[in-house]
């Protein structure tokens, strides 16, 4: 009974700690049989039994059990805070409590004087309130800053989708976007010839257009593709245009046509 009773105020402080998470915004839909009203039952069973232990000892004369009376006081009082926990989550669902400062720790007992006289004993009543289950917040704080981690590394990503896009636009060779490449099955085609990029600028062009969808994984592939493996990549690119256009053709590196027309007359006439 001893661990059984450690558990239940562990799942209540999750049930407290969830519902405090779940209006800020985080969903856990896993724990959705885990409820106080079932740890609840769980205590008035074990309550129950307790108290029926105790009362066939002393039908059969065996006189106190010291160890079961102390069992039931200690049923009663997890009964009391699990009812007193149950009443802290529906204030907390209906707004009557602020979320923010059941996390934030470092306010508590903020402003108050460093030191103090000790005098409970004039102002506790003989009758005292249940206090509710605390709330797991090294947990809770976990939580939260594994979100803003996936939200900060979400937004970079994005980022780097809109300047891969842009990069990919201004270069005028592929459209950002416009590449599936579960949509094309055919056949490897010849090898590309010259195409005015070395292997690390088509590699670069080519992860800019993955990233340019926002596929970061198929932009680390390609990272490590080899110089066959991106022209094949490339080549994929210029299927569709094929089908409804004049095929693509791939920007010349070196001099313009005129140029090498006037050098090779030169040529001509030192022979």
């Amino acid at each position: 009974m001893g661990y059984l009773e450690k558990d239940i105020k562990q799942l209540g402080s999750y049930c407290l700690t969830k519902t405090v998470l779940e209006q800020s915004g985080e969903n856990f839909p896993d724990l959705e049989g885990i409820e106080l009203k079932e740890l609840y039952k769980m205590v008035s069973v074990h309550f129950r039994k307790c108290c029926m232990a105790y009362n066939d000892l002393r039908k059969i004369g065996q006189g106190m059990d010291m160890n079961l009376v102390s069992w039931i006081f200690r049923w009663a009082v997890l009964a009391d805070r699990l009812r007193a926990t149950q009443e802290k989550i529906d204030k907390i669902k209906t707004g009557k409590l602020n979320i923010d400062t059941l996390l934030d720790r470092a306010n508590v007992y903020k402003g108050e004087p460093r030191m103090q006289r000790e005098d409970s004993g004039q102002k506790v009543s003989p009758r005292m309130r249940a206090s509710a289950l605390p709330i797991i917040k090294s947990y809770a704080k976990e939580v939260k800053r594994q979100k803003e981690a996936e939200e900060k590394q979400e937004r970079a990503v994005r980022r780097e989708a809109e300047r891969a896009a842009k990069r990919l636009e201004k270069s005028g060779i592929i459209t950002p976007g416009t590449y599936r490449p579960s949509v094309y099955h055919a056949a490897p085609e010849p090898k590309i010839p010259d195409i005015g990029m070395n292997t690390n600028e088509l590699r670069r062009l080519l992860m800019d257009e993955a990233k340019s969808r926002g596929d970061m994984a198929e932009a680390g592939m390609i990272a490590r593709e080899n110089g066959e493996q991106l022209l094949e990549r490339f080549r994929r690119f210029q299927q569709p245009v094929k089908a409804s256009a004049p095929p693509m053709k791939a920007p010349r590196s070196g001099p313009s046509d005129e140029t090498r027309k006037k050098l090779r007359e030169k040529r001509k006439k030192r022979k």
